[in-house]
């Protein structure tokens, strides 16, 4: 995709600083974060670390970089959006239970992503699909279970790298953010892809729990099997509702697209969505 035409796209120089905005912000974490599951992959020091550098990156990858660039493109605006907007919020009051709010850097995704802030986009819930709301729950279990005993650690202050690199912190807000991510995809229209993306999320957090154990819960929860459980759920939710939309009958709307959402909303930057 060349830059130009999607810069003119907005047809005002406010609309094109945003979109400049919009693909800068999302590179410029995707360049900082990735480099973290991947050592934890190829040369982390020890499983606890491997485990809170994957499982803390899907936050900032999947969970906001990714809706970022899609909402900034123009696909599925409304889903990106409030998914962006979740996890960028789940952060943010993540660093302020902990106490480390600023030295985190865990107020940057929300205010720069204010400065997208659409005009369109409302927030009307729909009644949710059984194995959505399963699986919703499952992901809020382990993020209730979890993530309080790991803002503790972090609150504790001890002289440990996980502490100085907020590693309890951030993987707490990680599991909180794959919460409040399936909630989101539960109870909003939001597309197929990043149905999808959110699946893959909590399957990788999960894959990551099975490789690396850790008893980070504050009961015995079997944090890996719930996730994997919440995935699955998830899974079956996307396929019945993949199923149900190609039974309907071809959309006329030049503005749609195959990330649109469920309830037939356009994506394109001037229609109103919901």
């Amino acid at each position: 995709m060349r830059l130009r035409p999607l810069l003119n796209r907005g047809g005002s120089p406010v609309d094109s600083l945003k979109t400049l905005w919009g693909l800068g912000i999302s590179l410029v974490l995707t360049v900082a974060v990735i480099p973290y599951p991947v050592m934890a992959l190829f040369a982390g020091s020890e499983d606890s670390h491997r485990l809170h550098d994957t499982v803390g990156a899907l936050q900032y990858l999947p969970l906001w970089a990714l809706p970022v660039l899609l909402f900034t493109l123009g696909h599925d605006r409304a889903g990106a959006w409030r998914l962006a907007l979740a996890t960028s919020l789940v952060m943010a009051g993540v660093g302020v239970w902990a106490g480390d709010l600023v030295p985190s850097l865990s107020w940057m995704p929300l205010t720069t992503l204010l400065v997208l802030w659409p005009r369109d986009v409302r927030w009307n819930p729909r009644r949710p699909s059984v194995p959505a709301l399963a699986g919703a729950a499952l992901a809020v279990w382990v993020a209730a279970t979890v993530a309080p005993n790991l803002v503790r650690l972090q609150r504790m202050h001890m002289p440990d790298p996980h502490t100085a690199r907020f590693h309890f912190s951030g993987t707490a807000a990680a599991y909180l953010a794959l919460a409040a991510a399936s909630a989101l995809v539960a109870f909003w229209p939001v597309g197929t892809e990043l149905r999808v993306t959110v699946a893959a999320s909590l399957i990788t957090a999960g894959v990551a729990n099975l490789v690396w154990p850790l008893q980070e819960s504050s009961v015995d929860t079997p944090v890996a099997l719930t996730l994997l459980g919440a995935a699955a759920l998830l899974g079956v939710d996307v396929l019945f509702k993949r199923r149900r939309s190609l039974g309907r009958p071809p959309a006329t709307d030049d503005h749609s697209s195959p990330g649109t959402p469920y309830d037939g909303a356009a994506v394109g930057s001037s229609a109103r969505v919901t």
